[in-house]
């Protein structure tokens, strides 16, 4: 067939959008190619062929839009759109260099194309700028996107990644010279999460935050959550993430995944994660109750699969960092949903309910920064992983560090790195001749860049040293090496600071207004450490000199700070029960109590077993009325002279065995680590609908009767004998004096101190009464959350009874 015979393009391109209109696509593609078949020397075919390539890549077939784009390259070789879109499939495809193949041949070859195109020509450039960054080639991809911003400076996404590309290369000063953009464009251009490295004012970053909403987030939709929510008795919980692979986030939260309570809950993954083959995406699909791959789909469809699944509380593991998907959020696919570890900062998204903090984190005063409502752990909102593997220790000489001198380091990401900061750690190798100070260099330019920087400051760059990444296992054991972490400030140590504190490495922070400036200093002061927290760089230097000089003080912190893995800041069993209880606080307060399932149990009727844990043989007989009745069936635990331990006995107890657990003045006799490690070993015995009775000496009002001089005043008979303040305080003097050494007195509650400690235990509603004409305390708790009026119903019936 003749050119001049041949359909007109205007005509063919006419007839195939009536066929895609009328639903016709496979009909519309055969047209295409009817046409190219009749065509084969028309010189106007390459528009067809890029044509049928943009509709193969919009039914999602990269090969045959690959292939279509070849050939309109083939007959038109400076078609520039053609080799532009052929890049682009070829991405989707991970063959990124071929990607970048194309796009460069642009570059080199088209220039008059480009010069009368400006919109294709910083297109191109962005295009490759971007998947530079994604290929680690920083120097390149950070010219690409100066050059694009020469051609035009107003281009906020592209000055974005200019700057977080500088950041990443500790490239300073950081807002270097670019024609027609001002130092203040370029910070107000930053990201979110660049934004948290440059700033501790939070109302700044919610500024950014908010911005961010405005121009990536849709408006918000009807719910597709029931309003009411759903009623389940056993909540569903889903974790929505990119990150369930070898990443922080991942590493942090696996075990949290495992030690769900499966009776409270079922624990539900929604992922769009690259499956790296490791062993820890492994194990976070192992730890879910089911694991749901959206990857694949859109986000309204990504809502309407979590909907489908009838999530009670969606927790967002992703904030507004790379890869964040929150247009899932706006449809409301679960009527809770909370921000939770992946983004240290307010996310401004007006559908994420709560995010999750401590106090430290979160001061009352910079509330109105937050768009989100606080969500608070008892103690650090961070968990972590008892089970993280860690390589055979290593040796200092195998990354050429000295064995006698000081070694600082700081593992943080290298955009976290500030000049102030930098400045004060280079005034610290000043003070503290032979130390080396060892950081992570991820990128070829760091160790270039921060060794220039040393020697404006007169040290020597061999004092810097550099660490490449490295398998976990490796990258945990390097922090054994090291005296000191020194941490970065605005954007503070998070994974980091967790992974040194578990290797025994204490780390210095300076914690400041904003969460990202507070991470660290969370970990430190729940662990005790308040000591290695600075609120200004001055102390934070003279902090990290003192120690560098003083042999004694070295070692007393490594030992406090070897011992944590035994205490309180790595107990995930009870930082698992804590967040629960969260999330059945915030489906209560969002919800309403009818958002709780009905559990309050018939004490009164069915055969019922209950333990009893009492510090001597002589109460036995001291029960409830509630117990004495016929239903219930008692099982016994007691300390006494020959043995304290009365965990060993209850950690014999199958789990949500038993239906209640009393405690009468008991748990001031055990030592304070171990009355909180009873309270949780009852909570896990009690079955879901159980509860607790405990009591206790009421430390105030002894105190009162000390203060007052009534310190050995007879207060009551005991079975024991008279008992006096003195006795409450310390233990009954005459069983003590007579070798009953279980009896001391090893820890004491005040009313607020026992309600404290029932909630870190993770028992849901918690009330604690005093009695002062028997100076002791009344805590009554149950295993799961109820509403108010039940649960004030129910202590009426158990301990009224």
């Amino acid at each position: 067939m003749t050119t001049s015979q041949l359909e007109p393009l205007t005509d063919l391109f006419n007839a195939i959008e009536q066929l895609k209109t009328a639903g016709h696509i496979e009909a519309a593609l055969a047209r295409y190619r009817v046409w190219l078949a009749q065509a084969a020397n028309s010189p106007t075919a390459y528009a067809v062929w890029f044509n049928l390539g943009v509709e193969l890549a919009s039914l999602k077939r990269p090969h045959d839009a690959i292939a279509a784009y070849r050939q309109a390259i083939d007959i038109k070789a400076d078609f520039v759109p053609a080799r532009f879109n052929l890049g682009t499939q070829l991405e989707q495809l991970g063959q990124h260099q071929l990607a970048l193949t194309q796009w460069r041949d642009i570059l080199a070859q088209q220039q008059p194309v480009l010069l009368a195109d400006l919109s294709l020509h910083t297109l191109t450039l962005n295009n490759l700028g971007r998947l530079l960054e994604i290929e680690r080639e920083y120097p390149e991809a950070e010219a690409m996107l100066a050059q694009s911003l020469t051609l035009d400076s107003n281009q906020p996404k592209a000055l974005q990644h200019w700057l977080h590309l500088r950041q990443k290369q500790c490239a300073w000063p950081l807002c270097a010279e670019l024609p027609g953009v001002s130092p203040a464009q370029m910070i107000a251009a930053a990201s979110a999460l660049s934004t948290l490295a440059l700033t501790d004012d939070p109302a700044q970053q919610l500024a950014v935050a908010q911005r961010f909403v405005t121009e990536k987030v849709k408006p918000l939709t009807e719910p597709l959550a029931p309003i009411g929510g759903y009623g389940h008795r056993k909540l569903r919980i889903g974790y929505l993430s990119s990150d369930f692979c070898l990443h922080p986030v991942a590493l942090l939260t696996v075990e949290l995944f495992e030690l769900h309570d499966r009776e409270q809950f079922t624990v539900h993954g929604f992922c769009w994660t690259r499956d790296d083959g490791s062993l820890l995406r492994r194990r976070i699909i192992a730890a879910m109750d089911q694991f749901t791959q959206i990857g694949n789909v859109d986000d309204e469809a990504a809502a309407q699969c979590i909907r489908a699944q009838e999530i009670d509380i969606l927790i967002d593991l992703q904030g507004l960092t790379s890869g964040a998907r929150p247009n899932i959020l706006v449809q409301r696919p679960a009527p809770v949903q909370i921000s939770y570890l992946g983004f240290p900062g307010t996310s401004g998204h007006p559908a994420l309910d709560y995010l999750l903090g401590d106090d430290y984190l979160l001061p009352e005063s910079e509330h109105v920064h937050y768009s989100e409502r606080p969500l608070r752990m008892p103690r650090c909102f961070q968990v972590s992983d008892r089970q993280r593997e860690e390589a055979a220790p290593l040796q200092r000489a195998t990354y050429q560090l000295p064995d006698e001198a000081i070694v600082f380091c700081c593992f943080n990401n290298t955009y976290k790195i500030t000049p102030d900061v930098f400045a004060v750690w280079m005034r610290i190798l000043q003070r503290v001749p032979d130390s080396v100070l060892w950081l992570l260099a991820d990128n070829p330019q760091v160790p270039l860049n921060l060794t220039r920087e040393a020697t404006q400051y007169g040290i020597d760059p061999t004092r810097l040293r550099f660490a490449g990444r490295v398998a976990p296992s490796v990258y945990l054991a390097r922090y054994a090496l090291a005296d000191l972490f020194l941490d970065t400030f605005p954007f503070n140590a998070g994974t980091t600071a967790n992974d040194a504190l578990w290797m025994g490495l204490p780390v210095l922070t300076y914690s400041g207004r904003a969460f990202a400036s507070r991470m660290a200093g969370s970990l430190l002061h729940a662990a005790g450490l308040d000591a290695l927290i600075s609120t200004d760089l001055h102390d934070y230097e003279e902090k990290a000199v003192s120690f560098a000089h003083s042999p004694e003080q070295r070692l007393a912190l490594r030992q406090q700070v070897a011992a944590l893995r035994q205490q309180d800041l790595f107990d995930m069993p009870t930082r698992t029960r804590e967040l629960e209880t969260l999330y059945r606080l915030a489906l209560h307060e969002r919800l309403g109590a009818d958002a709780l399932p009905e559990i309050t149990p018939d004490v009164t009727t069915s055969e019922r077993q209950f333990l009893r844990v009492f510090c001597a043989p002589q109460h036995q007989t001291d029960t409830l009325p509630i117990f004495q009745r016929e239903q219930w069936r008692e099982i016994q635990c007691h300390l006494n002279a020959a043995s304290t331990d009365i965990l060993s006995t209850i950690n014999n107890i199958t789990d949500a065995t038993v239906d209640a657990v009393y405690i009468s003045h008991a748990l001031e006799h055990l030592f304070f680590h171990d009355a909180a490690r009873l309270l949780a070993a009852a909570r896990r015995v009690l079955k879901p609908d159980g509860f607790i009775v405990v009591i206790s000496a009421d430390l105030q009002a002894i105190c009162g009767l000390i203060a007052a001089n009534r310190a050995t005043e007879p207060l009551y008979q005991s079975t024991a004998g008279a008992i006096t303040a003195l006795d409450l305080l310390f233990g009954h003097q005459a069983a003590i004096a007579a070798g009953d050494t279980g009896m001391a007195q090893r820890s004491g509650f005040t009313r607020d101190s026992l309600a404290a400690a029932l909630t870190t235990a993770g028992y849901g509603r918690v009330g604690v009464i005093s009695r002062p004409e028997h100076f002791d305390l009344w805590a009554f708790a149950t295993k799961r959350l109820l509403a108010a009026d039940d649960f004030a119903a129910l202590s009426q019936t158990v301990l009224m009874a």
